[in-house]
């Protein structure tokens, strides 16, 4: 099995310098390296990156452009959760615009899913729709039109796709909170394509949780009912997991190796790294977590800052990174702190963001958090290695050799928080 790290957020990592070409082009060279050496550093994984459609449409043309030979593959998001949360919400003429885009700048689509959940009213904007339980219910009797209405917008996509000449291909996604939920679900998506669609237009499937719940068991329950899947190999063989976060959320895939040997390709997308240089937070090689503490709100003084929290980061860019920064004119751990970071002794101002106005420092301005965040991105992966070979099993789920076993064994001893009510309660607090 293969894992594909699939970054998501990186503008709130590195703000515009991955999508601006002006910004970035007297680093697209360096940018373009770093990439390919993290998705070249390990047999069995890949680095890839995922950005919205609708809303950063911008992001994949310029990726495109500049550095679609050193990522693995540009994932597209389709905006559908962006646009519910809109007034006009999704259209027919929204989704053509984001299928359009998909088949010109991207290699795999996410799709337009229907949702068996109804909503009250209690959730407007904000993460809330996706992340809570609260404010919403099951609807069991609405698999059979929500897969019925996603398969229709596949096929509108595929129509797009076909009319760009497009080799973009779809990621499916199945919606559901039992095994018999999610067949129902997915097959029926499946049964409705044709074989020529699915060879051409079709990579693989990614289960939600929407319908079910967010804690480990939740997820579990989700990951390992897809052995049960009754769907085409191709798309049954490249899984793709929504929102990891942490190794925890990978463990299914290298506690239980013979059970998911039915998957080659498993691709997850993550933001939570590339968030790392804006909550000034960083992963070391040993997958240690170091904080570096906002100087006006922190009990330490700049110096023991710089000591006991941002030198052991820095030095490891270092490390890691000499030779693109000495090629920038930086040669120093301490010279990039204080020219180019907000952790500058000369910051007496307290700026959030601080460089000082000389060619060197402007670099390490945009160098700095790129670097932090792609290191931080690689030491996962470093990490995930080890536990790949390596595995500690401490849940049980090394012993799973079948889905009943699964059900019976493990999830049933699991005290895991309530799933998605498929009621509403019977006094309504309003």
């Amino acid at each position: 099995m293969k894992f594909e790290y699939v970054v998501s957020g990186l503008t709130m990592g590195i703000d515009d310098l991955y999508y601006n070409p002006v910004v970035a082009a007297p680093y697209i060279k360096h940018m373009n390296q770093k990439i390919t050496d993290l998705d070249a550093r390990f047999e069995n994984q890949n680095l890839s990156l995922l950005y919205n459609a609708h809303q950063e449409r911008k992001h994949g043309v310029t990726m495109t452009e500049t550095m679609n030979d050193s990522w693995h593959r540009l994932f597209a998001d389709s905006g559908g959760l962006q646009m519910a949360r809109t007034s006009k919400g999704i259209t027919p003429e929204l989704k053509d615009k984001v299928y359009h885009h998909q088949a010109k700048y991207c290699d795999v689509a996410m799709i337009f899913d229907e949702i068996p959940i109804e909503f009250d009213l209690s959730l407007i904007g904000g993460n809330s729709m996706k992340a809570s339980l609260l404010g919403r219910r099951f609807d069991r009797s609405d698999i059979k039109r929500a897969a019925t209405a996603t398969l229709a917008n596949v096929k509108r996509q595929i129509e797009v796709f076909k009319q760009e000449d497009s080799k973009a291909k779809m990621m499916l996604i199945s919606q559901g909170q039992s095994v018999e939920t999610y067949r129902e679900y997915i097959e029926l998506i499946c049964n409705g394509l044709s074989d020529d669609e699915i060879d051409m237009f079709v990579c693989g499937v990614a289960p939600s949780s929407l319908c079910n719940g967010n804690s480990f068991a939740h997820r579990c329950e989700m990951i390992y009912a897809m052995k049960e899947y009754q769907i085409p190999d191709v798309i049954k063989n490249n899984v793709h997991l929504l929102g990891v976060g942490n190794h925890e959320a990978l463990s299914p895939f290298y506690l239980s190796p013979d059970y998911f040997s039915f998957i080659e390709n498993l691709s997850y997308d993550s933001s939570s790294h590339a968030s790392s240089w804006f909550y000034s937070r960083y992963r070391n090689k040993d997958f240690v977590n170091i904080d570096v503490d906002v100087v006006h709100r922190s009990k330490k003084g700049l110096s023991q800052i710089h000591s006991d929290q941002l030198l052991p980061v820095i030095n490891e860019i270092f490390e890691y990174d000499r030779e693109t920064l000495n090629d920038f004119g930086i040669t120093e751990p301490m010279q990039l702190i204080n020219d180019s970071t907000k952790w500058s002794v000369e910051n007496v101002n307290g700026d959030r963001r601080f460089w000082k106005d000389h060619d060197s420092a402007i670099h390490g301005r945009y160098l700095t958090p790129w670097l932090w965040v792609t290191n931080t991105i690689g030491n996962f992966m470093i990490e995930l290695d080890r536990r790949i070979n390596n595995p500690v099993d401490t849940t049980g789920l090394g012993s799973i050799t079948s889905y009943d076993e699964f059900i019976n064994n493990w999830l049933s001893r699991q005290r895991a928080p309530e799933k998605v009510p498929e009621h509403w309660p019977g006094v309504l607090d309003v």
